[in-house]
């Protein structure tokens, strides 16, 4: 993890404790005494770091409960997180990284003891790469949504930044996607996850009862994704972007692998080979819940992406392929748009423990090149 240190001016302290910011060049941590430091892994400020020295010895829990971070905006709120100790540092770590550009308060009991700005980072603006699923049509039981990026994205900053309308009213939809803290991304903040409210979508709970469903069939919607919204290094998106699509009837059925066709390259070459599923499938999942074993009983080295929609699953060797028999491992939490795995349907109650039993993690398909 690498680590950068940032200056920031602070105020005489109280109780005699002196804490600085201090500015270091490099991206190593050193080691000093009375500053206190912002810990960066890439663009994410993680925490912070105070560095302390007692007149007296004092009490580590109560004085990890006299610390306060607040943001320094309209409602003023605390940064959730964790205090920690470690070799005499208390560390705090938020829940959400620290945002660039936005002023932090750090208070000591009710005292401001100083403030600080995360640094803004330099680099490109942001662009949408890619939104999943890419079909315009879809089902009225759509599970999840992925919103791909060129770059790392803040965090915090999803659901004021993207709205759900009719295309046709131009009103907008209120609570569509669950607001959830913190948000779902992968490692590097570049792939954002947004789930539709489960507790609409499946039938029979109260919020399906009192609200209905997040879509409906038969409508047209539109997305937008507002172009203030910055990247981790403050920059906003390059331009706007729309995503248009229409809903049709509710997807029922579980994916199964025996009706998958397969499209097998020959021997000593290296063409691709296919998965057509015969439908769209989970953008992520489909990826990461598939791989080959090949003749040697080792997994084939390559490359795999989506056609078609997210209906086609193509893998590229690195090598050319062996004359043998080969098993396609599948994991059963292959999912569709709608949240149906192999195993069961994501909209119904598993009351029967024998189906649960029966319930596999893998199931395997063969073929043979020849």
């Amino acid at each position: 993890m690498a680590l950068k240190i940032l200056n920031v001016a602070w105020l005489p302290l109280w109780c005699g404790l002196v804490l600085y910011f201090i500015l270091l060049s490099g991206c190593r941590k050193e080691e000093r005494k009375n500053e206190i430091t912002i810990l960066w892994d890439d663009v994410k400020a993680i925490g912070i770091v105070i560095p302390f020295r007692f007149h007296k010895v004092a009490d580590k829990v109560s004085l990890r409960k006299q610390f306060t971070i607040i943001v320094d905006d309209n409602l003023h709120q605390p940064v959730l997180g964790e205090w920690i100790f470690d070799n005499n540092e208390l560390i705090f770590h938020p829940i959400v990284p620290f945002t660039s550009g936005i002023k932090y308060e750090v208070f000591l009991v009710q005292q401001q003891i100083g403030t600080f700005v995360i640094e803004e980072k330099e680099g490109n603006p942001p662009e949408i790469t890619a939104i999943y699923p890419t079909s315009d049509t879809l089902p009225e039981n759509l599970l999840k949504m992925y919103f791909e990026f060129s770059d790392p994205m803040s965090e915090g900053e999803a659901i004021r930044n993207i709205s759900v309308l009719y295309k046709n009213t131009g009103d907008t939809l209120v609570g569509t996607f669950l607001d959830l803290q913190p948000e779902l991304w992968n490692e590097d903040n570049t792939l954002l996850t947004l789930w539709l409210d489960p507790g609409r979508i499946k039938r029979g709970l109260i919020p399906n009862r009192l609200l209905g469903t997040p879509l409906n069939e038969g409508a047209h919607y539109k997305i937008i994704i507002n172009s203030d919204w910055r990247g981790a290094n403050r920059m906003p998106l390059s331009k706007s972007y729309t995503k248009e699509f229409y809903t049709v009837v509710r997807d029922s059925l579980s994916p199964d692998p025996r009706k998958w066709k397969l499209v097998i390259p020959p021997a000593n070459s290296d063409e691709s080979f296919r998965i057509e599923f015969g439908e769209p499938m989970d953008a992520v999942l489909a990826t990461e819940a598939i791989q080959l074993i090949g003749p040697d009983r080792k997994v084939v080295p390559g490359r795999a992406h989506l056609l078609k929609e997210e209906s086609i699953y193509e893998f590229t060797p690195d090598q050319t392929w062996y004359k043998g028999g080969y098993i396609i491992q599948i994991e059963t939490r292959l999912e569709d748009l709608a949240g149906n795995n192999i195993n069961r349907l994501f909209d119904q109650e598993i009351s029967n423990r024998k189906v649960i039993k029966d319930e596999q993690d893998v199931i395997e398909l063969t073929f043979i090149i020849e």
